[in-house]
C-alpha cells in the first residue's frame, strides 16, 4: 500500500509531504494505520478536521488496490493508536 502524507498549518504555514510504502513503517506505526483502517475508528471517511487558526493539520491518504482512502487529523486531537504513525510519517516528511 502506497502512504501519502501531508502536515500543514501552524504559525508559518509550512507544509510537509512524504510518501511511503507501507511494508517500510514499523510494527507501532502500522498498528497505527490498522487502527485508522478499523471500524472501531470509523473509517478513513469518518474522521473530520477541526479548523483552528495557525493549527497543525495532518493529512493521511492511503492507496490500495486502485481505491484511495483520505482521513484528516487536527494535530491536537490524534487518537493515541495512530500516533506513532504520525510521528514517523513527520519525520520523513520534508518540505514541499
Amino acid at each position: 500500500m502506497k502512504i501519502r502524507f501531508e502536515q500543514s498549518g501552524g504559525f508559518a504555514g509550512l507544509v510537509k509531504r512524504c510518501e511511503v510504502d507501507s511494508a517500510t513503517l514499523s510494527p507501532a506505526a502500522k498498528a497505527g494505520l490498522a487502527f485508522l483502517r478499523s471500524p472501531a475508528a470509523g473509517g478513513f471517511e469518518s474522521a473530520r478536521p477541526t479548523a483552528k487558526r495557525d493549527g497543525i493539520q495532518y493529512t493521511v491518504a492511503l492507496e490500495d488496490d486502485d481505491r484511495l482512502h483520505r482521513v484528516e487529523l487536527p494535530g491536537g486531537d490524534v487518537p493515541a493508536p495512530v500516533l506513532p504513525l504520525i510521528q514517523e510519517l513527520k519525520q520523513k516528511a520534508r518540505p514541499t
